[in-house]
Protein backbone atom coordinates (compact mmCIF):
# COMPACT_ATOMS: atom_id res chain seq x y z
CA UNK A 1 0.00 0.00 0.00
CA UNK A 2 1.09 3.43 -0.85
CA UNK A 3 1.16 6.40 1.79
CA UNK A 4 -2.52 7.35 1.81
CA UNK A 5 -2.95 10.69 3.10
CA UNK A 6 -6.49 10.36 4.28
CA UNK A 7 -5.52 9.67 8.47
CA UNK A 8 -8.23 7.26 9.01
CA UNK A 9 -7.20 4.99 6.36
CA UNK A 10 -3.63 5.63 7.37
CA UNK A 11 -4.87 4.64 10.89
CA UNK A 12 -6.38 1.74 9.92
CA UNK A 13 -3.34 0.25 7.81
CA UNK A 14 -0.85 1.47 10.80
CA UNK A 15 -2.93 -0.60 13.04
CA UNK A 16 -3.16 -3.74 10.40
CA UNK A 17 0.46 -3.69 10.16
CA UNK A 18 0.72 -4.33 13.92
CA UNK A 19 -1.77 -7.04 13.90
CA UNK A 20 -3.88 -4.95 16.40
CA UNK A 21 -7.49 -5.33 15.73
CA UNK A 22 -9.36 -4.41 18.81
CA UNK A 23 -9.61 -1.35 20.97
CA UNK A 24 -6.75 0.29 19.12
CA UNK A 25 -6.23 2.82 22.31
CA UNK A 26 -4.94 0.24 24.49
CA UNK A 27 -1.67 -0.23 21.97
CA UNK A 28 -1.17 3.63 21.88
CA UNK A 29 2.38 3.30 23.86
CA UNK A 30 3.14 0.57 21.17
CA UNK A 31 2.09 1.91 18.47
CA UNK A 32 3.34 5.62 19.13
CA UNK A 33 6.65 3.82 20.30
CA UNK A 34 7.35 1.37 16.90
CA UNK A 35 7.05 5.31 14.74
CA UNK A 36 9.75 6.81 16.90
CA UNK A 37 6.65 8.80 18.41
CA UNK A 38 6.89 9.96 22.13
CA UNK A 39 3.98 9.58 24.14
CA UNK A 40 3.52 11.90 27.24
CA UNK A 41 0.84 12.73 29.87
CA UNK A 42 0.25 15.43 32.27
CA UNK A 43 -3.11 16.71 34.18
CA UNK A 44 -4.03 20.05 32.48
CA UNK A 45 -6.93 20.88 35.10
CA UNK A 46 -7.18 24.37 33.50
CA UNK A 47 -8.14 22.81 29.91
CA UNK A 48 -10.77 19.85 31.60
CA UNK A 49 -12.17 18.93 27.85
CA UNK A 50 -8.83 19.05 26.32
CA UNK A 51 -8.01 14.76 25.94
CA UNK A 52 -5.13 15.38 24.32
CA UNK A 53 -2.75 17.09 21.21
CA UNK A 54 0.03 16.54 18.54
CA UNK A 55 2.58 18.01 19.07
CA UNK A 56 5.47 18.76 16.05
CA UNK A 57 8.63 20.33 16.21
CA UNK A 58 10.54 19.99 13.13
CA UNK A 59 11.17 16.18 12.56
CA UNK A 60 9.85 15.25 16.55
CA UNK A 61 6.06 14.39 16.90
CA UNK A 62 4.84 13.74 20.56
CA UNK A 63 1.40 12.86 21.58
CA UNK A 64 0.58 14.88 25.00
CA UNK A 65 -2.92 13.34 26.99
CA UNK A 66 -4.42 15.36 29.88
CA UNK A 67 -4.92 12.81 32.41
CA UNK A 68 -7.33 15.26 34.09
CA UNK A 69 -10.51 13.67 35.30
Amino acid sequence: MGIDVNPSARAKWVLEQMGIYDVPALYLDAVAKAHGIRVGRACLPDDPKLCGMLLFRGDKRAILINTFT
